[in-house]
């Protein structure tokens, strides 16, 4: 007993909760809030109730737009009428409704319409009882009225202007009650089958054969204070799967209906037509199209009457008042005790759709039943209750919970301190781990920007001059040889530079594309040239194959671009023993003009690189540009370090491309790069000078005069000896301050400008000089020997462009020529090199140079001795550059063309080609 009242306790709060949130819900219900709801509600009862079987009782004379047009008139005569009910009389029905308005006369034809309607027992005419917003009071033709064969027209409309209830009768002004048409046309037809109308004045109810008619309540179902003056009932549309007859005017009037159609039936007669605005809402409405007219309602209702008076049809009615409180009460009920013994989501996602599913049928199948009982109100208790007390017990639980919290406060608390002690110990340690590496990280960018800069002043010096002594005309061949070595080795250098301080600026999130033109041709005829001899040494055909739209000149990266495909390319011709390498550079896919209408931005191109190597395995694709990580083939090599393909992944990234790849194990990989480039419109002078050395200024030009600002001497000298030389006036100064000075003075055309100088900088001298009007005028590129020099920061500065240190002398005058627009005379290359395109017949270095270049180069070679060419076969079949070199300079003097074009061959390591042009003339002899 003890045990149950504590349990009574602890629901007691549930229990409370469930009533108030009852009494909450049945509230708001009275206030109407919910009235809306529960008729939409009950208007999706009747869409979902199936057809019934059933033969109809009613045929509808309908007068649409069609008859109107016909007419051409409203309302029509009376002459048209009286032979409208002729016609329907013939037809025997037994009840006719006549749902028009006739109570003036429409000639021609009044005095023939009379005699009709004096003439027809069973015809009932319509009048307007109430007047209200849908028209004023309309009296009934005269002679019906005084045969008593007059019903009311008028119909319930509810708020939402929706017919849910009809009216069977209606109180005139005078106090008599008067019949709705539906309900007399329904008790005329009932007399033929000896049915009386019975009532009781007690109850006001109604018996009528088989049926009991009880008058609406004002709260009955869904309602909320309505209005039910007179006797009004729900309705219970009654919806047959043939549908009620519907026979047009026309027909009728015609004889174009079938001889018995009305026989023993009822006949209602009203206009369907839209523009005589007789038109409803009710709960099959969707659109205007689905609207009933005020014939097709009056006919409804009476054959719900006569259905329920001779087939025991339901009735609809709605739940009284207590009983839907006791209704609402169980949801909630129901709702709070799932909120209490419900515990997890998983069965909360179980029951409580199970709960609104039953709750919603249950009020379905009372619907079908004849019962409208509400179904909102109900929903809202339920989630409402389920919501309320599980708010209640997890309001419990953190109740206890803080009881318990409280509890162990005291226990906590020490063990709180220790624990805070601990912490501040181990976040002092790695505050101090944090700034002593973040010290380390400022040292080591900060190292690597200095080391970038000392390595490359220096660097930038020893090839400027290398190139300058490169320029002497009466230099001996073989100082010649060894200036070129210099510039190689130096050049060599300089890309080793470049790779490492990459990797820094890619750890160091620096990392920046610099987008400049690119020869694509040559570029890609340099990649060939590099490792053919790599790939003739090992037996591999190294295939450059390109697309014949791929353009020539691009707008990308060239040093990143050479970087990725160089990795991938050696890494093929390492890892592949026999076969082919293959090179393929296309145009990207998506791409429908292949015009090249310059300009042309934003377009793809796609590299591939295909071997026939062993092939990796699925399971190292995965991490394959993982850093550190080398497949099975790279660690039974013992060569390489795992960052190639990582750092190659990066900067297709970095280049906003991707990277992919596809292998099988046994027949070789294709890796993918896919770059977006720009394809722009330069120069036609660019397309001609690649390869040129610039030895003048072309006449009839203006002098041009170009400030140098370079704090090293070696480099302003090399810069001042290399412009002079070319033929423009330069002048030259140590920092910012002086440049700044001669510039206000001299007034230079052009500044070159190193960014990193004492007493004042680039960044600032460049500011101050374009902060004048005449300093916006005066083109600026700036000189950068830093790896970490940030080129939008140097153009924010006032620069127009940037150039990298050390550069090729080709790429600064052709800076100079962008912002002076000066021309240049160039010294005449006598080996014009063009990229070889793979050919079917195998021989893929053969198109490396111009076929009438190798025909003139052969022909020369034809005029050596055979002696002389044997030692020369030798020497390169041995890759011996320096015997080479030994024997082409015994020919300098007589044959100096020969002499430059094979020592341009040499010099690229071309062995081959040499080779290739010796051994006809020797297979010969």
């Amino acid at each position: 007993m003890k045990r149950l009242f504590r349990q009574i306790l602890q629901r007691r709060g549930i229990g409370i909760t469930v009533i108030g949130v009852t009494g909450a819900v049945l509230a708001l219900q009275w206030s109407g809030a919910l009235q809306l709801l529960e008729w939409a509600i009950l208007d999706g009862w009747f869409r979902l109730r199936p057809l019934e079987s059933g033969e109809p009782r009613v045929v509808i004379v309908t007068i649409d737009e069609s008859d109107l047009s016909r007419l051409g008139r409203w309302p029509m005569s009376d002459a048209t009428l009286a032979k409208l009910l002729e016609k329907v009389k013939q037809q025997q029905p037994r009840a006719i409704g006549l749902d028009l308005y006739r109570n003036l006369p429409v000639e021609p034809g009044h005095s023939e319409l009379l005699k009709v309607f004096g003439s027809t027992p069973n015809l009932i005419g319509v009048k307007k009882v109430v007047g209200d917003a849908s028209g004023p009071v309309v009296d009934p033709p005269p002679v019906l009225r005084e045969r008593s064969l007059v019903a009311a027209s008028d119909l319930v409309v509810d708020a939402d202007g929706k017919v849910r209830r009809h009216l069977l009768s209606v109180r005139e002004s005078t106090g008599k009650t008067m019949l709705t048409l539906g309900t007399k046309l329904a008790l005329t037809y009932l007399q033929a089958e000896n049915i009386r109308l019975q009532t009781n004045g007690n109850t006001r109810s109604l018996k009528l054969g088989q049926a009991k008619f009880l008058p609406l309540e004002k709260n009955a179902g869904g309602y909320v204070r309505v209005d039910v003056g007179g006797y009004q009932i729900l309705s219970n549309f009654q919806r047959l799967q043939t549908g009620f007859p519907k026979i047009s005017l026309t027909d009728v009037l015609e004889d174009r209906i079938p001889a018995n159609l009305m026989r023993g039936r009822i006949v209602a007669i009203g206009s369907t037509a839209e523009s005589l605005g007789d038109r409803f809402y009710t709960p099959y409405t969707n659109n205007i199209p689905t609207t009933w007219s005020g014939v097709e309602i009056h006919a409804n209702l009476a054959s719900q009457i006569v259905s329920a008076a001779l087939d025991g049809r339901q009735l609809l009615r709605g739940i009284g008042e207590p009983l839907e409180w006791l209704w609402i009460g169980f949801w909630s009920s129901l709702g709070g005790a799932l909120g209490w013994s419900v515990r997890t989501p998983r069965w909360a996602i179980i029951t409580i759709p199970a709960a609104i599913g039953s709750l919603f049928g249950s009020a379905y199948l009372l619907f079908l039943a004849g019962w409208w009982i509400v179904a909102a109100s109900p929903f809202l208790a339920l989630i409402g209750a389920g919501l309320a007390s599980r708010s209640y017990l997890l309001w419990k639980k953190l109740q206890l919970s803080h009881q318990e919290l409280e509890n162990y406060a005291q226990t906590l608390e020490l063990k709180v301190q220790q624990r805070t002690q601990e912490l501040l110990e181990k976040n002092i340690a790695l505050e101090k781990a944090k700034q002593a590496a973040e010290a380390a990280n400022r040292a080591k960018s900060a190292f690597l920007a200095n080391m970038s800069h000392e390595l490359r002043t220096p660097l930038n010096a020893i090839l400027g001059f290398s190139q300058l002594l490169s320029r002497e005309l009466e230099l001996q061949p073989q100082y010649k040889e060894q200036i070129g070595i210099i510039n190689r080795s130096g050049n060599h250098l300089l890309n080793l530079i470049n790779d490492i301080l990459e990797i820094s600026k890619i750890e160091a999130g620096k990392a920046a594309v610099n987008l400049s033109k690119v020869d694509l041709y040559n570029l890609l005829q340099t990649w060939q040239e590099m490792f053919q001899l790599r790939a003739n040494s090992k037996g591999l055909q190294l295939v450059c194959d390109l697309a014949s739209d791929l353009p020539r000149y691009v707008e990308t990266d060239e040093r990143k671009l050479s970087q990725i495909l160089i990795n991938l390319l050696g890494n093929a011709v390492k890892f592949t023993e026999k076969g082919s390498v293959t090179l393929r550079a296309k145009i990207g896919k998506g791409k429908e003009n292949h015009n090249y209408q310059l300009p042309i931005t934003n377009y793809q191109l796609v590299f591939e690189v295909e071997d026939t190597g062993p092939g990796i395995a699925p399971k190292e694709i995965e991490k394959l540009f993982a850093t550190f990580v080398q497949t099975e083939a790279g660690i039974k090599s013992q060569q390489g370090t795992g960052l190639g393909l990582a750092i190659s992944y990066q900067l297709a990234q970095l280049m906003g491309g991707e990277m992919t790849v596809k292998s099988t194990v046994g027949q070789g990989s294709i890796f993918q790069l896919v770059l977006p480039v720009s394809i722009r419109e330069f120069a036609e002078q660019a397309e001609q000078i690649n390869g040129l050395k610039v030895i003048g200024l072309a006449p009839n030009q203006p002098s041009y005069r170009i400030l140098v600002v370079e704090d090293v001497a070696e480099n302003r000298l090399f810069l001042v000896e290399l412009l002079s030389l070319v033929g423009f006036e330069v002048r030259a100064a140590e920092n910012g301050q002086v440049a700044i000075v001669m510039w206000e003075s001299w007034h230079p055309d052009l500044i070159l400008m190193d960014m990193r100088m004492p007493v004042m900088d680039g960044y600032e001298a460049t500011r101050q000089i374009k902060a004048t009007p005449a300093g916006q005028k005066t083109g600026i590129v700036a000189l950068s020997a830093s790896v970490f020099d940030n080129k939008p920061a140097i153009l924010a500065a006032g620069c127009n462009d940037c150039v990298q240190k050390p550069f090729r002398e080709s790429e600064l005058f052709a800076k100079i020529a962008e912002y002076l627009g000066v021309q240049y005379v160039y010294s005449q290359n006598p080996l014009s090199p063009k990229l070889a395109r793979s050919e079917e017949n195998g021989n893929k270095s053969a198109g490396i140079v111009e076929q009438t270049a190798r025909e003139n180069l052969a022909a020369s070679l034809s005029e050596m001795s055979t002696e002389w060419k044997t030692e020369l076969y030798d020497a390169a079949l041995l890759l011996n550059e320096e015997g080479c070199m030994e024997l082409l300079a015994q020919i300098a003097k007589d044959y100096p063309d020969l002499y430059e074009m094979l020592k341009n061959l040499l010099i690229n390591f071309r062995f081959d080609i040499v080779m290739n042009l010796i051994k006809p003339d020797e297979n010969g002899e």
